[in-house]
């Protein structure tokens, strides 16, 4: 038992991870053991990766990762981000500012 409780620290160890694949992985250990708090917390650091790496495959995960955890509001800006990385932004997309008295169809 020692030796599965020292191997699941060293892989779940407060350091922080050394790529995004191990960022990933941790991610999945959490949402497979249920720890919320700590996906809430490896969820906001690889939101932040995936801002500065600029990698919308990572983003993507990170927005489901935050869906899973009931945050839609920031789930939906990085699934966001991340496609208009993949298709670039277009001059007739609405961003989300307000409309003021015009109505979006939906």
């Amino acid at each position: 038992m020692r030796r599965y409780t020292k191997a699941a620290r060293t892989l779940f160890g407060r350091s922080k991870p050394r790529s995004v694949l191990d960022q990933q992985a941790k991610v999945d250990a959490l949402i497979a053991r249920r720890d919320w708090t700590g996906l809430e917390a490896s969820t906001n650091e690889m939101a932040i990766m995936a801002d500065r790496a600029c990698d919308p495959e990572l983003m993507q995960k990170a927005g489901q990762a935050f869906e899973r955890l009931g945050n839609f509001a920031r789930a939906a800006e990085l699934r966001l981000s991340a496609r208009r990385q993949r298709k670039g932004k277009g001059a007739n997309e609405w961003t989300g500012e307000n409309l003021g008295s015009d109505t979006l169809l939906i």
